[in-house]
């Protein structure tokens, strides 16, 4: 059987509960997924550590939302050391979610606007540092901060780079896999109900393409939590738009796949 791969997901609390969790790893394996469990602060990745995640891999890293207001570079330096060692010791696969939120939730004073950029993109280089240093993939938020993240991650030549969820123009995602072959970019299940993901999907060669759930959060449909699960719909999905086979899908995935183990 074909062994799938949700390429961002969020499961622990509060987004599920402990029970939820157990029943989905059961469910998870029985489909042969393996999921990218993708943190958003340290605490977070405390959280996983009790569970048996043999066939997963964990992401650790400080989401540019901490704690109801933009992530400053004192919350980094009292977590830099913890996401060495976790990185080091190979605890965590990759760094995430890391990147840039622009949005008014996160930029929520209008005074200091400026300033809580310029926190973020410190915050963002600095864990993209550990990156190249240890040369691990990073799971990139790039929320309504598209192609500031872009420049970044080109300006310190990141290779391995998942841009997940990407809501920019999608001439700047021509732009970077132009420049930067190796990169993704994974689609979640709300593609089913958002044009902008669906016409992105149809144009994103399918050696730069990725699939992922974001569970909880941007499911097949509004309002219903998004698990794991839901990412062999979106496959199928993506499938048709592309106009391949489910097999022709799988086999094209398998070949990305690899190259995340490389």
């Amino acid at each position: 059987m074909t062994r799938h791969i949700d390429t961002h997901c969020h499961l622990y609390q509060p987004y599920f509960e402990d029970d939820e969790i157990s029943e989905l790893l059961e469910s998870i394996e029985d489909q042969s997924i393996t999921c990218f469990i993708v943190t958003e602060s340290i605490n977070d990745f405390k959280k996983l550590l009790p569970y048996k995640l043999t066939h997963h891999k964990l992401f650790v890293g400080l989401h540019p939302f901490q704690n109801g207001a933009s992530v400053s570079i004192e919350t980094f330096m009292s977590s830099k050391s913890i996401i060495i060692d976790w990185i080091s010791s190979h605890t965590a696969f990759g760094i995430g979610e890391i990147g840039l939120d622009f949005t008014p939730k996160t930029l929520n004073n209008p005074q200091l606007l400026d300033f809580h950029k310029d926190q973020q993109i410190q915050v963002f280089r600095e864990q993209l540092k550990i990156a190249i240093e240890f040369n691990v993939w990073v799971s990139v938020h790039s929320r309504q901060a598209g192609h500031y993240a872009i420049e970044i991650l080109q300006d310190l030549k990141i290779k391995k780079v998942i841009l997940h969820a990407f809501d920019g123009k999608y001439k700047y995602v021509q732009s970077a896999i132009k420049n930067n072959p190796t990169w993704f970019f994974s689609i979640p299940g709300s593609i089913k109900r958002d044009l902008k993901t669906q016409n992105m999907a149809r144009l994103l060669p399918i050696s730069n393409l990725l699939i992922e759930s974001d569970a909880p959060a941007l499911g097949p449909l509004k309002n219903v939590k998004a698990t794991p699960l839901d990412i062999i719909g979106t496959r199928d999905y993506i499938a048709e738009l592309k106009g391949m086979s489910k097999l022709e899908m799988d086999q094209a995935m398998e070949l990305n796949h690899a190259r995340l183990f490389i």
